[in-house]
């Protein structure tokens, strides 16, 4: 019996996801879990351990599903099947949210994870450049999005026949007064002037700019 080894059991589960093509059987993927610990001889409470881990980073559900199930039903039907009860629950666990999903995770992984190491190191080396050329770092379409807790800008409470109401220190800020705070995008993407959001709750909203505080001054 050989101690677990992550690198060589995702290998070992790549290598027969090639051969039989593709999982598409639950039965097949829980084959192909089964056929990884059987070539390398790993212990089956460690590679459980490992699953259990795999599940709660992909599928947070997991925790509350393992929890669900009964201790007296998994101290007894455990027994029976010469498992210890938390290997039951996980592997009872995976048969509900599905082996198939489990192990196109698994096989997929390694790829994942230096795709994401490689977007990382990728956006580490243009802040670096952005730094050192002091340019701006561009946002694209969300260029001009407020954003909370920094760069708040200032907006302006218009009636629907265009005058002004009150200024506010930021969206959030009007939200908070019209008694909801999830409105805040709302406000927000009607000062951008999105078709959707022509008003919110009978008002228009606008950015503050020169020309609309010398109205409001006036008024």
């Amino acid at each position: 019996m050989n101690h677990f080894n992550e690198e060589q059991f995702l290998n070992s589960v790549k290598k027969f996801c090639k051969n039989v093509g593709s999982v598409n059987r639950e039965k097949g993927a829980k084959m192909v879990v089964a056929y990884a610990i059987r070539e390398n001889q790993f212990d089956m409470v460690e590679v459980f351990t490992y699953l259990k881990t795999q599940l709660k980073r992909v599928y947070p559900e997991s925790t509350q599903m393992m929890k669900s199930i009964p201790d007296w039903y998994l101290k007894l039907t455990a027994r029976h099947l010469g498992m210890t009860p938390k290997m039951l629950a996980i592997e009872l666990t995976i048969d509900t949210i599905g082996w198939i999903r489990l192990v196109n995770h698994l096989a997929s992984m390694e790829e994942n994870q230096e795709e994401t190491t490689t977007h990382i190191e990728k956006r580490k080396h243009t802040r670096r450049t952005n730094r050192e050329n002091q340019t701006p770092v561009v946002v694209g379409i969300e260029e001009h999005k407020p954003i909370r807790g920094r760069h708040r800008r200032q907006i302006v409470q218009l009636n629907m026949d265009g005058t002004i109401v009150k200024e506010w220190d930021s969206a959030g800020a009007a939200a908070t007064h019209l008694g909801k705070e999830s409105l805040r995008s709302s406000i927000i993407k009607c000062c951008q002037g999105d078709s959707k959001y022509p008003s919110v709750k009978g008002f228009i909203w606008k950015y503050k700019t020169e020309e609309n505080s010398k109205e409001l001054a006036a008024a």
